[in-house]
């Protein structure tokens, strides 16, 4: 996997919680509106770097830890979805992100849409790769089919990138976050968003189906449907470029 640039790691603190981003903010050309990719609920941003990588020279990228994931400080209670949305909007501030384009991994998704929401000036464009949580797909046993059908045509190399995450997040937050998502509703938050939105599918993602992601877009007031072949669930981590063309074209 040839990468194009190196991100430099960084360390701020956001409402008392120290927090980890990675960033390349200098390969790009001059004026381009920075990306900022959120990763979902399983992984931390380090999944995202080779994307974020594949990116540098065409955007300045940025890619966080979301609090209690990868190298960030777990939070003292547990978070919604929301307030990890209102985080991520508070770590933008604190950039000087007034502008950026949102890309948001699986679960990551419903963050950005949040984050979104929030902010009430949001002018740039949101990309949902592999938006997680089909309410029809929720039950414990469904999400085991689902997660073995997807396991077929992943990376061997996923396997150490999911057991640190894993690992650093902790089972007790996991499960609370996992907790905080199953409570969500998605679609009744879609029609208010303005922002022009790609929703990426892959082919063979087991946990996001083609009648789900058009759904997701018909509920969305500007919004279209982009599938990658050969790619599973997480195709950003072992073969970025071509998730990285989808990007470009829709920014670009």
């Amino acid at each position: 996997m040839q990468l194009r640039a190196t991100l430099q790691g960084h360390t701020v603190s956001i409402d008392r919680l120290r927090v980890f981003f990675r960033s390349d903010s200098a390969s790009a050309p001059q004026g381009r509106v920075p990306l900022v990719l959120v990763h979902g609920l399983a992984l931390s941003g380090a999944a995202l770097a080779p994307l974020a990588q594949a990116l540098a020279a065409d955007f300045p990228v940025y890619v966080p830890d979301l609090p209690g994931f990868g190298k960030s400080q777990h939070p003292a209670k547990p978070q919604t979805l929301a307030q990890m949305a209102d985080w991520l909007s508070q770590w933008m501030d604190r950039l000087g992100l007034e502008q950026a384009n949102l890309l948001g991994n699986s679960l990551g998704g419903q963050i950005v849409i949040h984050a979104v929401l929030q902010r009430k000036n949001f002018a740039g464009k949101l990309i949902l790769d592999g938006p997680d949580m089909d309410p029809s797909q929720r039950g414990f046993a469904r999400r085991m089919i689902l997660g073995f059908a997807d396991r077929l045509h992943e990376p061997v190399s996923l396997i150490p990138r999911l057991t640190l995450d894993t690992l650093a997040a902790g089972p007790l937050h996991l499960r609370q976050a996992w907790n905080a998502a199953l409570k969500e509703d998605i679609e009744k938050d879609l029609p208010q968003v303005k922002a022009a939105t790609l929703v990426v599918r892959a082919q063979y993602d087991g946990y996001v189906s083609q009648a789900w992601a058009e759904r997701l877009a018909g509920e969305l007031p500007c919004a279209k449907v982009q599938v990658i072949p050969g790619d599973a669930h997480y195709g950003n981590f072992e073969s970025p470029q071509a998730l990285a063309e989808c990007v470009r074209g829709f920014l670009l």
